[in-house]
């Protein structure tokens, strides 16, 4: 049985950590405590939380668990792709998913998503800023957990969405070609068991570039290739390659030399 829990139980336990807070120091929501804060949704199993560095996420855990938190030793698989520092459970099953900077080993909380970030104070040492809906969506959309797919649906139906920040912000994230593609073939997810179609599809062929991209960029961590290889590979026409290549150049990952591809 999933427990849930509701926006004053997990505020409470953000009072209780900040009374054991120096501070002062802020952190980022990014999930279903989010979506609570923003009127998205009523209840969440877990808190999910981004640090600027570690020695606030250190300070963070360390007050944590001075009110009855645990690192959690029995998690899905799906979390290890996540990457958080430490997943913290408690007594009662409320559980905090701790992060630094990036999510799923590369999805950076840029310094638009802080800009577009509101805070709520507990007490002087503690401030905790709410993500934005499109951001919020954006992470949800590149992990794995089945119940992201359910926030997701909750936001594109009633979180009013601007849809061109969350494009923008993919893009515009240090390794656009890792987030463009997963982003992507969660929409289709989305649309096939929703039947919710989003402005957003229109990526469709940037993602097919992005998603080349990322078997290439494998393979020639073995070797380097040529184009007639990489079609080989992709089953691509000759065109198609070429926009890939043209990709990996424009973002500096790779350089042609006498016709053989090889990583920078």
């Amino acid at each position: 049985m999933v427990v849930l829990f509701q926006e004053e139980q997990l505020d409470k336990i953000f009072n209780e950590i900040a009374s054991k807070i120096e501070g002062p120091m802020e952190g980022f929501l990014i999930g279903g405590l989010a979506m609570i804060k923003n009127k998205m949704k009523t209840a969440t199993k877990d808190i999910d939380i981004i640090f600027e560095n570690e020695d606030d996420a250190r300070t963070f855990i360390e007050a944590a668990q001075l009110i009855g938190f645990k690192p959690d030793t029995e998690l899905p698989p799906e979390y290890e792709e996540m990457d958080a520092m430490i997943v913290l459970r408690d007594k009662e099953e409320r559980r905090i998913d701790v992060f630094v900077r990036v999510v799923m080993k590369g999805l950076i909380y840029s310094d638009t998503m802080k800009f577009r970030a509101r805070g709520i104070h507990f007490g002087e040492s503690l401030t905790i800023r709410v993500s934005s809906n499109e951001d919020i969506f954006l992470y949800k959309s590149i992990t794995p957990r089945d119940r992201d797919l359910e926030d997701m649906e909750i936001l594109a139906r009633t979180g009013d969405i601007d849809w061109v920040i969350i494009e923008k912000e993919a893009k515009n994230q240090p390794t656009p070609w890792k987030w463009i593609g997963r982003l992507f073939g969660r929409l289709i997810e989305l649309e096939e068991k929703t039947g919710i179609l989003t402005p957003l599809m229109g990526l469709e062929k940037e993602a097919e570039i992005a998603q080349a991209m990322e078997i290439l960029l494998e393979r020639l961590e073995e070797r380097p290739l040529d184009k007639g290889e990489a079609r080989e590979i992709l089953g691509e026409d000759e065109e198609f390659i070429d926009k890939v290549f043209s990709s990996m150049e424009r973002y500096r990952l790779v350089k042609d030399e006498d016709g053989k591809y090889n990583l920078i």
